[in-house]
């Protein structure tokens, strides 16, 4: 009790007011071995004791666990230095919480302080309870390098904080099932550990603000990532650029009204480029009137593949699918989900090769320096809806998927399952800045739009802009470049069509992108023929006048020196 009333006011204060009993705190200004009973007040922690860490200064702050140890709690006060922990060779520190408890297995009160913990640790609680076996953290904690942490406590809610940090950078073990909770109001999760038995377990980020996130930098081997919560405003689960290739299955969540959505980022949380790949199933899970919008947000100069397949309903008016970022996203299954898709930024490419049905996509960008792109070489089927899809502002329409080598390759939009009105456009460009796109290559190939299924007026063309690249390290070829085929008479609105073959006389234009290739041919028209929308260069009229003129002048040169010279030969 002595050694109790010397410990400093404030620090008592904090341990009645958190109701922690049996606190034995560190004293120790000399020794670092955590199991010399004089280095603490009241001796060793025991299993029914909190390891407590002052704000005291002048104490030794490298702490060794000589021998195996089980406490209750692990607690840092607030303003108390940065401490490491380390456990010898063969020995484990044990948290095991109390059944009964509602406090956290480990407390890290001094904002903008590191706590390190490197060795062998548990965080356990005996019993299936509802006890939130957690780190409540104001600073930093982390597991190092060398650290083994295992988690194998029956609560479900396995991680929460006010507004620190964590790092996982050594092993991490997780029982089988369980779910751990990152759960913050702010903070960041970094996960990055050397090895991992996660098999079956869940990773979670449902953080309540926005700088809540989990830095998944290393892949997590688990049954799924899942994203966003009941409760929660944000969850934001970013991949690091280092190509790193995801493989646990990805569950998205907005299933409050207002809360609960998820973004999946790649690559703006540091610089560099990275393709990476998603290979675990995606759901996305939404509710009657949310708002929420889950998330694929890539950076510039990277590519997130994704080959699982996405599924999950829409049951929310307005809920989205969006892609942002100036980055590409690639989807190369063949999807089932029912949200709206909107690309406000950068480029999704639909390569799936079977078809992914979808409700309706808008295509917006924000600027003529920042535009959004829909490609691809799969095929796009409208869902059982009045599905459409929209080319709205400095929105482009782009086939093929030049970010995987096949620019001149076709996407197919399949209009089986749309329940639209005779006359209503199901491909729409809304804008005068909207614009298809199609890359042209030697031999007359290019990149294509397939339109099957289509019904009366199901594309409807408003002044947009038909802009071309070329492929080709030479000059295109001349003759004609099929650019949209049909399989239906009057499917296009807007173009001014009079009867196959008839130059489009208004509502498409031609964009730049073929100015330098007067020198082999010129754009004659864009023309329809059988139900096809067809670009024609041939050689310009100006110079065939010339080649004309020139082979009769020729002639007569030649006839004229055959009557003086007699040398002009058939």
């Amino acid at each position: 009790m002595k050694i109790a009333l010397a410990l400093p006011a404030a620090l008592l204060s904090v341990l009645a007011s958190l109701s922690i009993a049996d606190a034995q705190v560190w004293t120790s200004n000399s020794s670092s071995d955590w199991d010399t009973a004089a280095n603490w007040s009241g001796g060793v922690p025991g299993a029914s004791s909190t390891a407590t860490f002052s704000s005291q200064t002048g104490l030794q702050t490298t702490v060794n666990v000589s021998a195996s140890d089980t406490i209750k709690y692990l607690y840092f006060a607030a303003s108390a230095p940065a401490y490491t922990i380390t456990t010898g060779s063969g020995q484990t520190l044990t948290i095991e919480i109390a059944s009964s408890s509602t406090q956290n297995a480990i407390y890290q009160g001094s904002t903008g302080v590191t706590e390190t913990i490197n060795g062998s640790v548990i965080i356990t609680n005996s019993v299936n309870s509802s006890v939130n076996t957690s780190f409540n953290l104001q600073g930093n904690l982390v597991f190092g390098t060398s650290s083994q942490l295992t988690i194998s406590s029956d609560s479900t809610t396995m991680a929460t904080t006010s507004i620190g940090n964590m790092s996982i950078l050594g092993s991490l073990t997780v029982s089988s099932g369980l779910t751990f909770l990152w759960n913050p109001s702010s903070g960041i999760l970094y996960y990055n550990p050397t090895t991992q038995n996660v098999s079956g377990s869940i990773l979670r980020q449902a953080g309540s603000a926005s700088g809540a996130a989990i830095y998944l930098q290393t892949n997590f081997t688990g049954k799924q990532v899942v994203i966003g919560g009941t409760s929660a405003l944000y969850g934001t689960v970013y991949l690091n650029s280092n190509g790193l290739n995801e493989t646990a299955g990805i569950v998205m969540n907005a299933t409050t009204t207002g809360k609960g959505a998820g973004t999946y980022i790649l690559g703006s949380n540091v610089s560099g480029t990275a393709t990476t790949t998603v290979s675990g199933a995606i759901t996305i899970n939404t509710v009657t009137g949310n708002s929420s919008t889950d998330q694929f947000d890539v950076a510039a100069n990277n590519t997130m593949a994704i080959t699982g397949q996405i599924s999950g309903t829409n049951s929310g008016n307005g809920t989205t699918l969006l892609k942002t970022g100036a980055g590409t996203l690639i989807l190369a299954h063949a999807n089932t989900y029912t949200a709206t898709t909107s690309v406000s930024a950068g480029t999704l490419l639909v390569n799936a090769a079977g078809a992914t049905s979808t409700n309706s996509i808008n295509v917006r960008g924000s600027s003529s320096s920042s535009t959004a792109t829909l490609g691809g070489n799969g095929s796009i089927t409208s869902g059982a809806t009045a599905s459409t899809i929209t080319i709205g502002s400095f929105g482009v329409l782009a086939p093929g998927s030049a970010a995987t080598g096949n620019a001149l390759s076709t996407l197919t939009l399949n209009m089986s399952g749309s329940t639209l009105a005779a006359n209503t456009a199901y491909l729409s460009f809304t804008d005068t800045s909207a614009s298809l796109a199609f890359s042209l290559g030697s031999g007359l190939t290019s990149s294509k739009l397939a339109l099957t299924n289509s019904a009366a007026g199901r594309v409807s063309f408003d002044g947009n802009t038909i802009n071309f690249s070329d492929l080709t390290s030479g000059l295109l070829s001349l003759g004609t470049y099929t650019l949209i085929t049909s399989d239906a008479a009057n499917t296009y609105q807007g173009l001014g069509f009079a009867a196959d073959g008839v130059t489009i006389t208004s509502g498409l234009t031609i964009g730049s992108g073929l100015s330098d290739y007067t020198a082999a041919g010129d754009i004659v028209s864009l023309e329809l023929e059988n139900n096809n929308i067809v670009l024609v260069i041939a050689v310009p009229e100006p110079s065939s006048i010339r080649l004309v003129l020139g082979s009769i002048m020729g002639l007569l040169g030649c006839v004229w020196l055959n009557r003086k010279r007699n040398q002009c030969r058939s």
